[in-house]
């Protein structure tokens, strides 16, 4: 239901992160002569020049390996910190994997020149998101919600909605408020509006854009009813079933033979961090093996 970008803007955000990465490759050229007096380094007098083919390769390794960290899936890294960590690890991954590019073909290049370039392009490539996350939140802090929700149900679903609600308020996401049929809730907090049998007069009310079904698994009939009776609103309807108390780990929908079914024993890492963790240990590996006597 949230989402941060849209297809385009991650195709977007690919693109400008291999030009950005491999723009900090030619920066670290011009930075590096700089560097000679400090007594890590040793003296470089001459002009440096990269192989041409390293700009395409950084590029590709860079975008190839924060793909595979889904950091430019628009479902994912809705959190600040999530994204950051993402790009870390995403740095940390493309610095070995160059690396062992760099000792396999290119050996000449410099190391610390290498240090900087990773330093460099992990710093920017976190700037301009931290820029361009500033600059949205401004725009639509400014600008009436988007998107007006609803929620069904004050259990504990419905307070895991409002806290993901309110953390990503900055979204253009407004939490209208609750129903819930219990009595004693709408004593209790004051966003509980009502019973469930006034959905369709809260919705008119209020503006909604979103309902969102958090009842527990007992009111499975009556799911099914506020379905019906939302069916020619014109609102979105979405439906968080009450099987957390189930799952080890995580839950998510899979296609099974045309079929979607929840997935109650979802792995923690996903298919493009395992791949990644994958790529990581084999480098790792074999360049141990490599320097290793």
């Amino acid at each position: 239901m949230v989402r941060r970008f849209s297809t385009d803007f991650a195709l977007i955000a690919m693109l400008l992160d291999g030009l950005l990465v491999a723009g900090c490759l030619a920066l670290s050229v011009l930075v590096r002569p700089l560097l000679n007096p400090l007594p890590i380094t040793r003296t470089i007098l001459g002009p440096i020049e990269i192989p041409g083919p390293m700009y395409p390769i950084s590029s590709a390794v860079w975008v190839a390996t924060l793909a595979m960290l889904s950091i430019y899936d628009p479902r994912r890294y809705l959190r600040w910190r999530e994204e950051l960590g993402g790009i870390a690890l995403g740095a940390v991954i493309s610095a070995i994997l160059l690396a062992g590019l760099l000792y396999l073909s290119f050996r000449d290049v410099s190391r610390v020149l290498f240090l900087v370039f990773i330093g460099l392009s992990g710093s920017v490539l976190v700037a301009w998101r931290a820029v361009f996350r500033l600059a949205r939140g401004h725009r639509l802090s400014s600008q009436p919600s988007a998107r007006r929700i609803l929620v069904a149900g004050r259990g504990i679903v419905g307070e895991e909605v409002l806290r993901e609600v309110q953390a990503h308020r900055r979204l253009g996401i407004e939490l209208v408020g609750f129903l819930d049929d219990d009595a004693s809730k709408v004593q209790l907090h004051p966003d509980v509006l009502g019973p469930l049998d006034q959905m369709r007069s809260v919705v008119a009310t209020h503006g909604v854009t979103d309902v969102v079904l958090a009842l527990p698994r007992r009111a499975h009939d009556r799911v099914n009813q506020l379905v019906v009776e939302l069916h020619d609103l014109p609102v979105n309807v979405w439906l968080i079933p009450d099987y957390f108390s189930l799952a080890l780990h995580r839950a998510r929908v899979e296609d099974f033979a045309g079929l979607p079914m929840l997935d109650l024993r979802a792995p923690a890492l996903s298919d493009y961090q395992r791949m990644s963790k994958r790529v990581f240990d084999v480098v790792v590996t074999l360049l141990l093996a490599r320097w290793l006597p």
